[in-house]
């Protein structure tokens, strides 16, 4: 089939048309970036009474309405920082569930690698328990509280897939009153509540706590023993799973968080 000149033509002009959009793109992408970076410092800062549409725009030095073009409030720019940090737990819990071992050394690693992310970036650990307080998620759009639920969702099924994995394996056979999903809250509030109480100012160690990870660690494995899952305690070698993580899995971020220590 012969080609027109103005068939030549429009073909050029589109492609000139795809490139200008994805450059426009990149442009937006690279704003809201900032936009993010800037308001996670002031977060880490100055806290949520201290973050401002006003403040941001004065940071990055544009119009505030060029602020209301990516988020329409403050709480929805915590909540796309909160996002970042879901998908971070996402691609980091993944690893670990094609981690080869057994499925109680991915549970130990599920810990040892929440305790990595937590570390890198402790900041996101504390703009969490922001997002999820009643007045900021009031303010979030619809389509923004589907978004984060589908993806915690996702976090919590990497989890929920490796217990019953174990249970598939024949390595942990609890009682039938005893769901994967029970098993699940019992081990992530541990996680979790760990790493909450150890922002807190308590002391812990004038409360007979030298090492509040260990104490943690400890119980986990108190709970997986008490189930039978197997290989027990004794068994495991806590330490070669965190280096192996250290050495193969999460290298750089190891490297990373030593590097900032």
């Amino acid at each position: 089939m012969e080609i027109t000149l103005n068939d030549l033509l429009n073909k050029i002009a589109d492609k000139f048309c795809c490139k200008k959009l994805s450059r426009k793109q990149q442009e937006i992408n690279n704003r809201k970036n900032l936009v993010l970076d800037v308001a996670r410092k002031i977060l880490s800062t100055d806290g949520f009474a201290g973050l401002s549409m006003d403040k941001i725009a004065k940071e990055i030095q544009c119009s505030k309405g060029t602020i209301y073009l990516h988020y329409a409030n403050k709480e929805e720019i915590v909540a796309d920082l909160c996002t970042c940090c879901i998908d971070s737990h996402i691609d980091f819990f993944q690893k670990v569930a094609n981690y080869e071992g057994s499925t109680r050394q991915k549970i130990i690693a599920i810990f040892f690698t929440y305790q990595l992310l937590n570390r890198l970036h402790p900041d996101d650990f504390k703009n969490m328990q922001i997002m999820r307080s009643s007045h900021i998620l009031a303010k979030l759009q619809p389509a923004t509280l589907e978004q984060i639920k589908k993806k915690e969702v996702l976090v919590i099924g990497i989890i929920n897939n490796i217990i019953k994995k174990a249970f598939d394996n024949k390595e942990l056979i609890p009682p039938k009153s005893i769901s994967s999903e029970k098993i699940l809250y019992g081990l992530w509030s541990q996680v979790y509540g760990g790493a909450l109480l150890a922002t807190t100012d308590i002391n812990w160690q004038n409360l007979g706590v030298d090492d509040t990870d260990s104490a943690t660690l400890s119980m986990i494995n108190s709970t997986l023993d008490g189930l039978n899952w197997q290989p027990l305690s004794d068994a495991i070698d806590c330490n070669k799973i965190k280096a192996d993580l250290q050495n193969n899995i999460f290298a750089d971020e190891y490297e990373r968080l030593h590097n900032n220590m």
